[in-house]
């Protein structure tokens, strides 16, 4: 594992006993927490964006039975993952970034590769464009979020 704090990325198998039960993408909604995603790579979505502080962005399409959404990893994670991977993703976090849902390993975050090409998927639908009713959605919950922050107004 590198000293940048990136999750790290293991590639054996763990025992089959020893997973949790899995989400599937097409329920995927912005702001969840503790996901953990059985997947497949289907492309590379562009190079890697770079950070201020020079760390690298990569952004995958991923899929499952369901459909398929966009998985960013940051640094040498995203270096590893190759087309055609099957991942199991545990511990991810959903977040709107650029405009579409994303998933990303959250602060505990691990992703291990446990296959390759192997794997029914579907493209459709894909949750990372989002909805009208997800738009609405987020606008509620970052309105939540700001009201919660604003301090307390003296009354005189």
């Amino acid at each position: 594992m590198d000293n940048d704090s990136t999750p790290s990325f293991v590639v054996q198998l763990p025992p089959p006993d020893r997973f949790e039960p899995t989400t599937v993408i097409a329920k995927l909604e912005p702001n969840q927490r503790q996901i953990n995603l059985l997947v497949i790579v289907l492309r590379i979505q562009a190079n890697p964006q770079k950070t201020r502080e020079g760390h690298e962005i990569h952004s995958f399409k991923i899929a499952d039975r369901t459909g398929s959404i966009i998985f960013n990893v940051w640094n040498t994670t995203g270096q590893l993952i190759a087309i055609g991977d099957i991942l199991r993703l545990q511990n991810c976090i959903t977040q709107v970034f650029k405009n579409e849902l994303c998933v990303k390993p959250g602060r505990n975050g691990i992703v291990t590769k446990v296959g390759e090409f192997m794997m029914d998927f579907n493209e459709e639908p894909d949750v990372s464009i989002l909805t009208a009713s997800m738009n609405t959605e987020l606008i509620n919950y970052k309105d939540r979020i700001h009201s919660n922050k604003r301090p307390a107004q003296a009354m005189s």
